[in-house]
């Protein structure tokens, strides 16, 4: 039930407006200590290593620009968190916490951050993540644009209900799949 607590501290959080994007986890860091110290678990760029099932489920519930926005070509904003984490959004967030008593699908092969400073709840400067896992059906969607790539992944049971999207908004990942 802790990590619960922590979804919804994550998602009433990540509505606040920032002064500063590299402040989203150090603003933190404090709280996460102390969950940290009550949980025994491993806090990896905003979500706990024994949740992370559960944690990685966040997405943002009204895109603040749709990936046909971006310009694959400008510079991307400077480091602040992986891209599986949801400290790399600068929009509102929410849990899919339905899986939370769910069977584990995925196996968490590794995880792990660099912090930038001396505070290991604070900025990064680097993550990966690796998990093993069954995969839904997928289909890569390109728009005519050219300038994104999306994969949706649908739910076994119901080819035409979407679960998940994955945006690739980068020129040089997007050229690599081509």
């Amino acid at each position: 039930i802790a990590f619960k607590y922590w979804c919804d501290i994550v998602s009433t959080y990540s509505e606040c407006q920032l002064s500063h994007r590299t402040d989203k986890l150090p603003a933190l860091s404090g709280l996460a200590q102390a969950f940290s110290e009550s949980f025994g678990d491993e806090y990896v760029a905003g979500l706990w290593r024994n949740d992370l099932h559960v944690g990685l489920t966040w997405y943002e519930p009204v895109l603040a620009r749709h990936p046909s926005d971006y310009d694959i070509d400008e510079a991307p904003p400077s480091y602040r968190a992986p891209s599986w984490s949801w400290a790399c959004s600068d929009s509102a967030v929410i849990f899919r916490s339905e899986t939370r008593n769910q069977h584990k699908d995925s196996i968490i092969v590794s995880v792990s951050v660099i912090s930038k400073g001396v505070d290991p709840f604070g900025e990064l400067t680097y993550g990966t993540l690796c998990i093993n896992g069954r995969m839904s059906r997928g289909v890569v969607v390109i728009d005519n644009s050219g300038k994104y790539m999306k994969l949706n992944l649908y739910d076994h049971n119901n080819t035409n209900n979407v679960i998940a999207e994955l945006c690739l908004d980068r020129v040089h990942i997007i050229r690599a799949m081509k």
